[in-house]
């Protein structure tokens, strides 16, 4: 099964996905079939990979935002993976923060919180559909090179069942991010 996923890996194409879509189209969409098969041999990477997204993208939302409103729910998710938090504490995050921009940054920092959100929904109802909303809007979060580090970083790490570290986790990013990577795996770091 893991030579048929990693083959699916080099046909992988992510496409816009989003809950306003007709559930039969994006259950279409290569990434869609790509994460039912990773789902399918193994439900726990596919929430690594979830977490690791989400771990990538919190910087477009605080770099544009100057807060660290989205690390809350990332914690719950890194606890629950570590087994010291019971999924039904992650129903406290299973609502999106909204993005307070209306310029240029609106795409960015709402692809990084409707990532977080539709991870967390995916946990929770053990649902693909939200899977592949999230990993689609952690696409247009502007993280930079978000397929490339999806694809040579994320899943080979969530594959084992690891968190990414920091520079696993900013590698490919843009460098203007350093200090949020840094500083949020500080306080990674500080809880563990």
């Amino acid at each position: 099964m893991t030579t048929e996923i990693y083959s699916a890996l080099e046909k992988l194409e992510i496409w816009d996905a989003d809950d306003n879509m007709d559930i039969d189209y994006v259950k279409s969409l290569p990434l869609f079939q790509f994460l039912d098969k990773i789902h399918s041999f193994d439900r726990e990477i596919l929430d690594f990979i979830l977490y690791n997204t989400c771990q990538r993208v919190i910087p477009s939302w605080e770099f544009n935002c100057k807060d660290e409103e989205l690390r809350p729910a990332l914690f719950a998710m890194r606890q629950y993976l570590q087994k010291s938090l019971k999924k039904d504490n992650l129903e406290k995050y299973n609502s999106e923060i909204k993005s307070p921009k209306f310029d240029c940054t609106y795409t960015d920092t709402s692809g990084a919180s409707r990532t977080l959100f539709h991870s967390v929904k995916s946990i929770l109802h053990d649902s693909i559909l939200f899977a592949t909303y999230a990993i689609s809007n952690a696409d247009i979060a502007n993280t930079n090179n978000f397929y490339k580090w999806f694809t040579e970083i994320a899943i080979p790490v969530s594959f084992d069942k690891k968190f990414c570290n920091c520079d696993q986790t900013k590698k490919y990013a843009y460098n203007e991010y350093d200090r949020l990577y840094d500083s949020l795996f500080i306080q990674l770091d500080s809880q563990t």
